[in-house]
């Protein structure tokens, strides 16, 4: 796990918060990993739960999610109710 962190801050493409975001997200899958694409979409909703006020409380860090979101969406590995529920998670909706 930290030669990844140490991988990941190695990047110079990438923004700050981007790469907050992708730590935030391969720690949460170190803890609860993911075996297949039939894992994304619980992962997506839990992972919003987890991280809330971290991602409620600043708006580039949601922003990084929220393309993420997009990102595998667009791959077709979650539909379109996960990426609602994942944000409305984020935001505190019920």
């Amino acid at each position: 796990f930290f030669f990844e962190r140490k991988s990941l801050d190695e990047f110079i493409d990438v923004n700050e918060t981007e790469k907050q975001f992708m730590h935030l997200w391969n720690a949460y899958v170190h803890l609860f990993p993911v075996y297949g694409d039939i894992q994304i979409p619980p992962a997506c909703k839990s992972f919003a739960k987890e991280h809330q006020q971290k991602l409620s409380e600043d708006e580039d860090l949601r922003q990084c999610f929220v393309l993420f979101l997009l990102h595998l969406f667009q791959l077709g590995l979650i539909d379109q109710e996960v990426v609602v529920s994942s944000l409305d998670a984020v935001d505190g909706v019920k």
